[in-house]
């Protein structure tokens, strides 16, 4: 049998705010706070299937559509990013950075189609200029918490006693002529 499938989903509003210091003539520091504000958004995902070919289960659901949600429950989240940048003797610029997040999603409803949940990450970045060509390039280490699903509260079990663990690693060269 067939359904089409239409999951709802809403855009969480966001809070941002930030401020920059210039320390000195060469080094700048900046600092950065962000809610985002995912418990109304997603406390439950509403999940609307349509048009079933089974005539049997239209026959004993009464209707050849299902309407059903997800419990979700996420929390707002928190965020913190510093970092910083230094005006090298040479020309260049030396950058540095770290943010921290609290993760929105409660062991107890996430699986592995919520997506990557990454919760903090450090980086460093150079830019530099050889033969007139500006070049950056940048490093970031990014990690999640290990998230344990001992019981699910998502019916049906299928992601009880599951894990989650998260590393990514990203290099990035560009340059600019």
């Amino acid at each position: 049998f067939r359904y089409d499938a239409n999951v709802e989903t809403a855009q969480p509003a966001v809070l941002v705010a930030g401020t920059t210091w210039r320390a000195s003539e060469r080094l700048t520091l900046g600092l950065q706070l962000d809610r985002v504000f995912w418990k109304d958004a997603f406390e439950v995902l509403p999940i609307r299937l349509t048009g079933g070919s089974n005539v049997e289960l239209n026959d004993f659901l009464g209707a050849d559509f299902i309407l059903d949600t997800a419990p979700l429950n996420w929390n707002d989240q928190d965020s913190v990013h510093v970092g910083g940048k230094y005006r090298l003797r040479a020309g260049g610029i030396l950058r540095l950075g770290y943010e921290h997040s609290e993760a929105p999603v409660p062991a107890r409803t996430f699986t592995p189609m919520t997506g990557a949940i990454l919760d903090e990450a450090y980086s460093i970045g150079l830019r530099f200029t050889l033969n007139r060509r500006d070049y950056d390039i940048a490093y970031r280490f990014s990690r999640g918490d290990d998230i344990r699903v001992l019981d699910s509260a998502l019916v049906g079990g299928e992601y009880d006693n599951t894990s989650q663990s998260l590393a990514l690693h990203s290099l990035s060269l560009s340059f600019r002529f």
